[in-house]
């Protein structure tokens, strides 16, 4: 079955998980096409599973989500305890 997702939404989380600020290349999703083979597998999964999780249109159950990195702030420090 084909599902549709949003080119602009699944595009904006890729430029989130990358940490991409620059307006010239975060603000144009066209892009996506572009350059689609300058992103890794890793990062279009984890962009469409981010984006999935918005607006669910595929149930990606299987799909393991890689681990984001952990920052301790002061109240998790004191919390966790």
């Amino acid at each position: 079955m084909v599902h549709l997702i949003p080119v602009t939404n699944f595009y904006n989380e890729l430029m989130v998980h990358k940490r991409i600020r620059d307006p010239r290349v975060a603000l144009a999703p066209a892009r996506l096409f572009e350059d689609l083979d300058r992103h890794s597998d890793i990062d279009l999964r984890s962009a469409f599973v981010s984006s999935n999780a918005m607006t669910r249109r595929v149930v990606v159950d299987s799909v393991q989500r890689e681990p984001e990195p952990k920052f301790r702030t002061l109240l998790r420090h004191w919390f966790s305890r």
